[in-house]
């Protein structure tokens, strides 16, 4: 892959802005989240333990949403360790099922909890075919159709924090240069892939769900601007990351021996691994607090600066066909 490979587990490091060596912490030194609710999908591992860490270090009050709850609690001791007084809330989340989903959201709105900030960043990567409740293939559902639903159905609910508080409500959708091994594919998404396992490829898999995370942040941005709305919506590549899952893709992107990835000396270098880690979720923290931010709908964020995605990630009549078959799948009751 040369040039494309580096660039889907390092990052754009040829990109203007902020640059991929500044930190979670760096980008978002200074800024006062105090007046600020979170939800972090997949805020036990990896870049949104790290989101959810930074976020509420810097006052928000952060709700972790995760399938293991046990695994959900040592991350919230790791926060109070740091941050003994922040505020940290648990909920029980399956992106991939319909029914998980609307019952997170019958929950968070019995809580009246407010919501500013929507980090949907749960993240997966399967070497082989994994069918869900949806009845569609895992990578998919949950990097796409499980965070539709999701914000859609808390949608009016930051609408309503954004008018109550003045302050400008922000959805951020984790995407990945990793979408760019899909301009190997005819169409940017196979979508008959999605319920046959005979169609299944992990690279092919795993690149057009993030073609369609891409597209859903452009048509929900679009909408949302559309009506003028003090609620945003965007989308960040996190870069590198030294969780399961980028160790996963990178033997399955670049099998045998790479020097350039350093994976021997992350393994083996804790100091090493965790600024990377913070660097990884730099760009997603940007999106979701920075002021620079404020006012900008359906973009693509690299290293902390607009760039932009491949041929399908910005082609508007695949977002709409994205968008129309997250509806059928999830079935009524879900609209803007």
């Amino acid at each position: 892959m040369g040039q494309s490979a580096s660039t889907l587990v390092r990052g754009n490091f040829s990109a203007a802005g902020l640059g991929s060596s500044l930190t979670a912490d760096q980008v978002t030194e200074g800024i006062d989240l105090s007046h600020h609710t979170a939800i972090v999908t997949g805020g036990t591992s990896g870049i949104g333990k790290e989101t959810a860490r930074v976020l509420a270090k810097r006052g928000a009050h952060v709700v972790i949403a995760g399938r293991k709850m046990d695994v959900a609690e040592d991350v919230k001791n790791v926060i109070l360790q740091e941050s003994p007084s922040a505020h940290v809330d648990l909920m029980q989340l399956d992106l991939t099922s319909v029914e998980s989903v609307r019952n997170f959201v019958r929950d968070y709105e019995s809580k009246n909890f407010p919501l500013n900030i929507l980090v949907n960043n749960a993240e997966v990567f399967n070497t082989d075919f994994r069918s869900t409740e949806m009845g569609i293939e895992q990578m998919f559902a949950t990097h796409v159709v499980g965070p539709f639903l999701l914000t859609q159905l808390l949608m009016e609910r930051m609408k309503q924090t954004a008018k109550e508080s003045g302050i400008e409500g922000r959805v951020v959708i984790t995407g990945s240069d990793a979408h760019r091994v899909t301009s190997f594919i005819g169409t940017g998404i196979d979508f008959d892939s999605l319920k046959n396992p005979s169609r299944f490829e992990p690279l092919k898999a795993y690149g057009q769900s993030k073609v369609a995370a891409i597209l859903l942040g452009e048509e929900l941005g679009k909408r949302l601007k559309a009506e003028n709305a003090n609620v945003t919506a965007n989308v960040g590549h996190p870069g590198t990351v030294t969780s399961q899952l980028g160790r996963t893709f990178i033997d399955q992107a670049i099998p045998g021996p790479n020097e350039w990835t350093g994976k021997t000396a992350l393994d083996e270098n804790a100091v090493l691994s965790r600024f990377i880690l913070c660097a990884g979720a730099a760009t997603i923290t940007y999106v979701a607090t920075r002021p620079e931010v404020k006012g900008v709908y359906g973009r693509y964020y690299s290293d902390c600066t607009v760039i932009e995605p491949n041929r399908f990630a910005s082609n508007p009549q695949l977002g709409e066909k994205v968008w129309k078959y997250c509806e059928d799948v999830v079935g009524a009751g879900v609209g803007m």
